[in-house]
């Protein structure tokens, strides 16, 4: 819309700090973001539907129009597969690797689309493309080790397996992931563990302390939460996420008087 106003717009890739999804234990989604950035009079502005999630700190770059194409059909493609609609979400996927065929997630997706419909050799080969793509997709190393366990391969699933556990040792994202989980379950003690790990892997995330703060919350250590509270406020640039951690923060503090 904004090139056919002749504006100076670009796709733009974020590194928003990765968060996988664990909901219903059998699905590991990994959300990313795109948003567009105008240049005007050499100042930069951004448009972005999901603006909770940007921060202007982020590593980000311009993409050029046949990734951002790529993107869109496989979004498309994902909400027919939600739907099972096979078929749709294969030929919104192959448009999309047709488009980019290096980029591991959407061979991962294929993968998925396959084990779906049934067709396991495709999927197998689907997920290997991927991690041939990317060596580090843990949700593709994740999918073909749940694939060869599930079709008696033990030996190759060992392997993809001892791969994605060593990545998820060293994602302090993946950790706070779980940490999260434990926290929703209310399994405060797990929580606690693994929010303290991912600190420990990166202590400049201030997500990491607003949840430590909540679980001290939770556990009735207020001193501790209210420390860990302004940690995080002090490491967010924000000032609109500063804004919704101290909103968050009152109503955590009025949940537990």
């Amino acid at each position: 819309m904004g090139r056919y106003l002749n504006m100076d717009v670009q796709f733009n890739e974020v590194d928003v700090p990765p968060i996988w999804d664990l909901g219903n234990g059998n699905t590991m989604i990994l959300n990313k973001h795109i948003n567009a950035m105008v240049t005007r009079i050499g100042s930069r502005h951004v448009i972005d539907l999901n603006i909770d999630e940007y921060e202007p700190t982020y590593e980000q770059r311009y993409i050029d129009d046949r990734l951002a194409l790529a993107q869109h059909y496989n979004n498309k493609a994902m909400g027919f597969l939600v739907e099972n609609d096979h078929v749709q979400a294969l030929r919104f996927l192959r448009k999309a690797l047709h488009m980019e065929p290096s980029v591991s997630y959407l061979w991962n997706n294929l993968g998925s689309l396959y084990r779906r419909a049934g067709n396991l050799q495709a999927a197998e080969l689907s997920y290997l493309a991927a991690i041939e793509a990317d060596e580090d997709d843990l949700i593709a190393l994740s999918n073909v080790t749940r694939l060869y366990e599930e079709t008696d391969n033990p030996e190759l699933a060992a392997y993809y397996e001892e791969q994605a556990r060593e990545f998820r040792l060293q994602n302090p994202y993946f950790i706070y992931s779980m940490a999260q989980k434990a926290f929703v379950e209310s399994d405060y003690e797990s929580a606690q563990e693994h929010i303290s790990d991912a600190i420990d892997l990166n202590n400049k995330e201030h997500r990491f302390y607003f949840l430590m703060g909540a679980i001290y919350q939770k556990t009735g250590d207020v001193n501790l939460a209210n420390d860990n509270f302004n940690k995080a406020l002090e490491l967010s640039s924000d000032p609109k996420q500063q804004n919704r951690y101290r909103s968050k923060m009152n109503r955590l503090t009025a949940a537990n008087t």
